[in-house]
Parts: structure tokens; C-alpha cells; sequence
């Protein structure tokens, strides 16, 4: 059977990570001078609660010894093993595990071991990992998963929108100058990720016509294809993402 791997910034809810025996390398996670392993050490409540006291927080990819200990262990056991990523246009952590699995290959020729970016993150790479560990639980090859993870790479669609345009400024993803318009005026942008990277779709006046263009966007990209899994997430705004479902 394939092992499927993610990192944390996957957001798969913890049971179905169970129910499909998902494994979970954690990023790190700087709030201040304090580093934590992310959804180890530290849970998502706890960094909304650090930035609204002000704090800007900071990701770094896994710890490399980590992932060559995690991998390494795989390799004893002999079993196969994908590794799905983050976007490789927003952190280092493709890279780092392509040159971790490269070393491997050399010692472990019997082993088959991968990875693949998800250009992309957060549910959309939940949803891949999710489908790809249902493959290898049915008996799939590991030749046959690895190909199909790569199509859900180059199908799934992110869709989403910010309410305060002050995150992506500090981020350095806005102006400062643009930015503090959209918040006067009450801008919101509709963003979606195109090969790895985040771009804005459109920008819409308000909350509530944000959340419709949202539906609009996704039931276009639907097409013909209405019967799919559809994952919802929010940043600390559960009341939203309700309304985003009804």
C-alpha cells in the first residue's frame, strides 16, 4: 500500500487525516521570538489569537532532519510513499523534500518515493491527499495514485476572498497605498491560485457580494462536472463559512 504524506499546511480535518491514515510533517511557525512545529506544538486558534494582539505570524518548511527521519523510516519498512506539498512558488519545502527523497533513492533502489507539488495548499491539498490515500487503500499502484494526484493538481480550483485587507499588507502581497483604499472602501478581492502562485480574479464592493461571486465562480468552474467534493474554509470566521455552505 502508498503512503500518502502531507505537510501542515494542509487542512484536512484531523479525523479524516485518521480515517484515511494520512501522515502530517509540520511547518514551523514564529510568533515573536517563540518557533513552534505547526498543529504539533501550536494549533491554529492560538496564531488568530497572536495576530489579533498585532502579531505578524512567520512559516519556515519542516525541520530537514525531521522529514529525512519521517522518509528514512518509510524506507526501512519498505513502504512506497508520496509526498504531497506545498507550493513549491511559496515555500521552499518541495525542494526540500525533492533533495531528501534524491539521497534516499540511492541507498533505497527497492522503495518508490515521490513528491509532488500541489501548487497550491490549505483544503485544496487536503482534498488531493484525501483522494489519493482512498486510491491506495482500494489497491492502487503506486505508479496509478502518483498520476492521479497530478491531474487533481492541474483540476482543483481555490477560490476565496479576505475580509481586512490589512494581513496582506503586512504581508507584502498588497501596497500599502492600495490597500488602505480597499479598506475604505470596502473592497474585497476574489483570489484564486494559478500554477502555485496567489492571484487576484476580480474585486467586488462588500462583504456579501464577495461571498456570492465566490458561488458564481464556483458553479461556473463546475461546468458539467456537479457532483464533487467541495471544501470550505475560514480564517477564524466559522459563522461565514456556514453561510458560504447554506
Amino acid at each position: 500500500m502508498v503512503k500518502i504524506v502531507v505537510d501542515s499546511t494542509c487542512d484536512l480535518p484531523e479525523e479524516l487525516m485518521r480515517e484515511y491514515d494520512i501522515e502530517l510533517i509540520p511547518l514551523r511557525v514564529s510568533l515573536g521570538e517563540k518557533e513552534y512545529l505547526d498543529k504539533v506544538e501550536i494549533r491554529v486558534e492560538s496564531v488568530y489569537e497572536a495576530m489579533r494582539n498585532g502579531i505578524v505570524p512567520m512559516t519556515s518548511q519542516p525541520r530537514p532532519l525531521d522529514m529525512y527521519n519521517m522518509f528514512k523510516q518509510y524506507c526501512i519498512n519498505g513502504c512506497d510513499f508520496i509526498y504531497l506539498s506545498f507550493s513549491s512558488k511559496l515555500s521552499g519545502t518541495y525542494q526540500l523534500a525533492a533533495s531528501v527523497i534524491n539521497s534516499l533513492k540511492k541507498q533505497y533502489k527497492d522503495v518508490k518515493m515521490k513528491v509532488v507539488d500541489s501548487e497550491g495548499g490549505s483544503t485544496a491539498t487536503g482534498l488531493i491527499a484525501m483522494q489519493a490515500a482512498k486510491m491506495a487503500a482500494a489497491g492502487k499502484s503506486f505508479d496509478i495514485v502518483a498520476e492521479q494526484m497530478n491531474q487533481l493538481v492541474e483540476h482543483i480550483e481555490h477560490i476565496f476572498t479576505i475580509a481586512d485587507l490589512s494581513w496582506l499588507i503586512k504581508g507584502g502581497r498588497v501596497g500599502k497605498a492600495e490597500g488602505i483604499i480597499g479598506n475604505i472602501l470596502n473592497i474585497k478581492p476574489i483570489l484564486h491560485v494559478n500554477r502555485g502562485m496567489i492571484e487576484v480574479m476580480q474585486k467586488v464592493r462588500g462583504r456579501k457580494k464577495s461571498l456570492q461571486t465566490i458561488v458564481d465562480i464556483l458553479e461556473e468552474k463546475s461546468g458539467t462536472f456537479p457532483e464533487q467534493i467541495i471544501g470550505l474554509s475560514h480564517a477564524d470566521d466559522p459563522e461565514t463559512a456556514l453561510e458560504l455552505e447554506n
